[in-house]
């Protein structure tokens, strides 16, 4: 099927204008080269958002094109959805009392840093409330309680420019509804529920046990955690790409979001430590050539290396009191493991195993699961599927599950999350609780 011009046109300028980032702000470029673009009439305007494990840049055709003027607005408004991905905008729990404020305390935080680009003229800064005397590169929480009160007043002034027959009084109609902030109020009161450069349906609301996207498709709780840690790796490695002289000129607020992100990924357990404790008189061993060693006998290179094979089956415990940061801790141990030079397998497994594969890098577990707790299910796969070549397994879990009657056949390593049961009933094998 022949692409249409108008396809290639928008293409053509969103390739453009992310090369523009890209030489002048390489950090937001890696980051928006690794979601996937999707052009789409979902969206009034640009948005952010997830399809399975896929991180989209959402952009609607008409408004990137015709309504955005330049491109410097177009580049400001990739950087502005690059940023609310930065700050992990997507990820939050329900506000009750107000979502849209929160959407707008939102842009407020990013369109901070958005530096030499030109905003559109519907952009929400901090100039349009210049009475309220905001304070600049403050953290989200902090505009949204300021809005939330001027808006609370706005209301109630509204509601006392009212007749007692719920007529309009003789207040006038151009008159700002609170009079101590009467800027501020008004610019409220003009940009409340109205479309804006960024959309933010496609966000994800915690609300409890229940996930949806801001327009109501549900996602299922158990895949939040893996398109967190999906957005946390994808941000460090822009940020390993960026040569130092432009990472150095990022505003020190991105820079303390990257590292709290990498803060946040370290694993709790020292895998290389308890890996060579654990597993070193268990394995296989591999001998190959290297020419960084000199050959003993001969004096020559290449000389050979003997290594250590490890092939560990990591056990996740997918039952429903697992909570959802949890299993993102669980993903984190996960990596390190693997980093560390293990051959992993993942066995997902509640009271029945679930989905069972070989971890590689950037692996994106979907969890299935989400009932009971049995430990015998993962170790009867364990010894039925002898072919895998398992030499050890390590079962993460709370430990709040029956005795376990199937021994494996391999070593086994209990690692227990901070507030999880370390009882007598984990049989054959070792105990080690994270802190």
């Amino acid at each position: 099927m022949a692409t249409k011009k108008s396809d290639q046109n928008i293409e053509t300028e969103l390739s453009r204008c992310i090369n523009q980032l890209l030489l002048k702000e390489p950090f937001f470029a890696h980051i928006l080269a690794g979601t996937v673009r999707k052009i789409t009439n979902e969206v009034p305007t640009a948005a952010v958002g997830f399809s399975n494990d896929l991180i989209l840049l959402m952009v609607n055709e008409n408004f990137f094109l015709k309504e955005l003027k330049s491109s410097s607005e177009r580049t400001a408004v990739l950087k502005h959805e690059v940023l609310h991905l930065v700050f992990r905008h997507l990820f939050r729990d329900k506000i009750k009392e107000d979502a849209e404020l929160f959407n707008i305390a939102a842009d407020i935080v990013v369109n901070q840093y958005i530096g030499s680009w030109k905003l559109p003229n519907n952009a929400v800064t901090l100039k349009i409330f210049p009475d309220l005397n905001l304070k600049p590169e403050q953290h989200l929480e902090y505009y949204y309680e300021i809005l939330f009160k001027l808006n609370q007043s706005n209301q109630k002034a509204s509601v006392k420019g009212k007749g007692g027959n719920g007529q309009q009084g003789n207040k006038p109609k151009d008159q700002p509804m609170n009079e101590k902030y009467p800027q501020s109020a008004k610019a409220l009161s003009d940009i409340y529920g109205n479309q804006r450069h960024s959309d933010h349906s496609k966000w994800i609301i915690k609300d409890g046990a229940q996930a949806n996207t801001a327009d109501g498709n549900s996602i299922p709780d158990n895949m939040i955690s893996g398109l967190e840690q999906t957005i946390g790796k994808q941000i460090i490695d822009a940020a390993t790409r960026t040569p130092s002289k432009f990472y150095g000129s990022l505003p020190a607020a991105v820079i303390s979001q990257i590292n709290l992100i990498k803060e946040s990924m370290k694993p709790k357990v020292d895998w290389k430590r308890v890996l060579k404790i654990f597993s070193g008189s268990s394995g296989r061993t591999v001998i190959y050539h290297t020419m960084k060693r000199i050959s003993k006998r001969y004096g020559t290179r290449p000389g050979i290396r003997i290594k250590q094979y490890k092939k560990l089956a990591v056990i996740i415990d997918t039952s429903g009191s697992i909570e959802e940061t949890t299993l993102a801790q669980f993903f984190k141990e996960i990596d390190s493991i693997y980093k560390n030079g293990a051959d992993v397998f993942i066995i997902e497994c509640d009271a029945a195993v679930g989905n069972a594969y070989p971890y590689k890098k950037n692996t994106t577990i979907k969890i299935t699961g989400g009932g009971g707790t049995n430990y015998d299910p993962a170790f009867e796969y364990i010894n039925k599927n002898k072919k895998l070549q398992i030499d050890a397994c390590i079962y993460l879990t709370d430990g709040y599950a029956p005795e376990p009657k199937v021994k494996p056949r391999c070593k086994l390593l209990y690692v227990i999350t901070p507030e999880g049961n370390t009882g007598s009933h984990l049989k054959w094998g070792k105990v080690l609780k994270i802190k």
